[in-house]
């Protein structure tokens, strides 16, 4: 009597998985959701690209720093045999900047030159204070608009068209990249967070 050998196959597993929001970030978001998408898998071995793991089956990563991490699912099925998939996540850093006139006309015919209004991107926070030659302050913004400066000074005080002269600003600026602003430079002078603006009628 001879009996028939069977061979047991079994299908393996396929490893894929999403990325949310996206596989690009830029900071100060920090934080990918991964969703297994996977068919007959029954355990998961997630490695981040940064020297960090995970065995959970939907894992959130949240990196250190921006740059590239490549995202590697190993999974399982319950055979034993195994799959491996792979996607490149990346989080941009935002360059900051700030940059400043030295004089400005109300009356110009140009718009730009029509108010004292500071230039940058990727600020997180900031103050802008604007005084006179006695130390009054005259206006003040912390105004933003996706990071860059929003608003700028007319020349004003309470409605009023302030003399030509000279006024003074200080300035205070965080970025969104973690870094302060270092203060405004002209013709290679050192860099300071307060300076002379000409007000020109």
């Amino acid at each position: 009597v001879s009996i028939p050998n069977y061979i047991n196959t079994a299908n393996p597993p396929v490893s894929t998985f999403t990325v949310s929001p996206g596989n690009q970030l830029s900071i100060p978001n920090y934080t990918f959701g991964f969703k297994d998408a996977s068919v007959g898998a029954v355990s998961w071995e997630w490695t981040f690209g940064d020297g960090s793991r995970s065995t959970l089956q939907n894992p959130n990563r949240t990196y250190a720093e921006d740059g590239v991490y490549t995202v590697t699912l190993k999974v399982l099925n319950k055979e034993g045999c195994s799959a491996t998939s792979t996607q490149s996540v990346r989080i941009i850093g935002v360059p900051g900047n700030l940059n400043l006139p030295n004089s400005f006309m109300p009356a110009s015919a140009k718009n730009e030159l029509r108010t004292f209004k500071a230039k940058g991107q990727g600020i997180k926070e900031w103050k802008m204070s604007v005084f006179n030659k006695w130390g009054q302050l005259l206006w003040e913004t912390t105004q933003l608009d996706d990071g860059a400066p929003s608003e700028g000074w007319d020349g004003t005080f309470k409605g009023q068209d302030q003399p030509q002269g000279v006024y003074y600003w200080k300035i205070d600026v965080k970025f969104i990249n973690g870094s302060d602003w270092k203060g405004m430079t002209y013709d290679s002078s050192p860099a300071r967070k307060t300076g002379v603006i000409y007000l020109i009628r």
